[in-house]
C-alpha cells in the first residue's frame, strides 16, 4: 500500500506531446541521477530482507523515462540485467508491481492483454480499459 500511496501523490496528467505516449505518470524528478539511482537500488536490494522503502522511495520519484535510464545503468554497474536482478530480491505483489513500473507504457499494454487472455475464460473488462487508453491516445494524437 505505501508504493501505490507515493505513486499516487506523484500522479500528473501527461499528454499534448505526440512523441511521448500518452498515460498517467509519476512527475519526472528535477535532479535524477540513473547511476545513483541504480547504486540505491543495488543497496536495497541487496540489504538483509530487502529494503522495500527504499526501492520505493527510488520508484516513486521517478518517471517512466528515468525508470528506463535505470536499467542500462544497472547492467552497466553489475553486469546484470535489471529485471532479473528484480526477479531474484522480490517477492509476490511487491515483485508484480515493481516489474510492471520498470516496462515501457506499450510494453505494459501488451502484457496487460497478454494477461486478460490467459488461462480459461477473458478479462474482458481489462481488454476494454487498454483499449479504451489507445483509442483516447491515437485520437488525442490526431
Amino acid at each position: 500500500m505505501a508504493l501505490m500511496a507515493e505513486l499516487m501523490k506523484n500522479i500528473v496528467y501527461y499528454g499534448g506531446d505526440t512523441s511521448q505516449h500518452c498515460a498517467a505518470t509519476v512527475k519526472e524528478c528535477a535532479n535524477f541521477n540513473a547511476n545513483e539511482a541504480t547504486a540505491a537500488l543495488e543497496k536495497a536490494m541487496k540489504a538483509k530482507g530487502v529494503d522495500e522503502p527504499g526501492i520505493i522511495w527510488v520508484l516513486a520519484n521517478c518517471s517512466n523515462a528515468q525508470h528506463q535510464q535505470i536499467k542500462p545503468a544497472y547492467q552497466r554497474l553489475t553486469g546484470k540485467p535489471f529485471v532479473n536482478a528484480l526477479k531474484k530480491a522480490l517477492l509476490g505483489q511487491f515483485e508484480e508491481v515493481v516489474l510492471a513500473l520498470m516496462m515501457t507504457p506499450p510494453q505494459y499494454d501488451a502484457y496487460s492483454h497478454r494477461t486478460a487472455m490467459k488461462g480459461l475464460g477473458i478479462d474482458e473488462d481489462c481488454l476494454l480499459m487498454v483499449h479504451i487508453a489507445f483509442v483516447f491516445c491515437f485520437s488525442y494524437w490526431n
